[in-house]
């Protein structure tokens, strides 16, 4: 896991930088498995929610698919 409820400040930024570098069409939101310490998908999902990204950009990463899959 990547982000979760308890990044740190210079992480969030780290991350948020990085998304925008390699471009919001290339990045795919994934969770681990459900199991043990790992969140479960909901949360995963509420933690990413919590970068400081904008709405247009969460609609397009909600909204991507791996392009083996279509």
């Amino acid at each position: 896991t990547v982000v979760d409820a308890n990044n740190s400040g210079n992480l969030t930024g780290l991350v948020v930088r990085l998304i925008r570098q390699v471009g919001i069409e290339r990045v795919l939101f994934g969770s681990d498995t459900a199991v043990g310490d790992n969140l479960r998908p909901r949360e995963a999902w509420a933690a990413f929610r919590r970068l400081p990204l904008r709405e247009d950009e969460f609609f397009q990463i909600a909204r991507q698919t791996a392009p083996y899959l279509r």
